[in-house]
């Protein structure tokens, strides 16, 4: 089975995991894929990353899920805002605060994978990947 859009399979692998309220979960490897979680992790938003190789050419990522003091998720929302049927770009001066600076988008820049913020102190824009709060 071959997976068109492979941030949005990972996000929501994620997002079922914070659901059920698992500790780790398991998504297919990419480059785009690790540097979105890797963005995440930077910002707080995972605990940690790991890559595991299950054969020679199978690689997956495990994801470890972060949860705070009373076992509630810290991400409340994960939403995937471009597509491959419709892409989402944004200029560096539209790039949104996600609920007033408490949540990260993360966008596809000419300098990377970056965080808003990120994308705004190294004035850039780009192609918004996803919105978490």
């Amino acid at each position: 089975m071959s997976i068109p859009y492979s941030v949005s399979d990972a996000i929501c692998r994620v997002r079922n995991a914070l659901n059920v309220k698992h500790l780790t979960t398991n998504v297919k490897y990419s480059r785009l894929v690790w540097n979105v979680l890797d963005v995440m992790v930077k910002e707080g938003w995972l605990e940690k990353i790991e890559l595991l190789s299950t054969g020679e050419v199978q690689k997956e990522i495990k994801v470890f899920l972060k949860y705070d003091t009373e076992q509630v998720s810290v991400i409340s929302d994960l939403n995937i805002k471009s597509k491959p049927s419709k892409r989402e770009y944004v200029a560096k001066a539209e790039i949104p605060k996600v609920q007033s600076g408490f949540g990260t988008c993360i966008l596809s820049t000419s300098k990377g994978i970056l965080s808003g913020k990120s994308a705004r102190l190294q004035n850039v824009g780009g192609e918004l990947l996803l919105e978490v709060s």
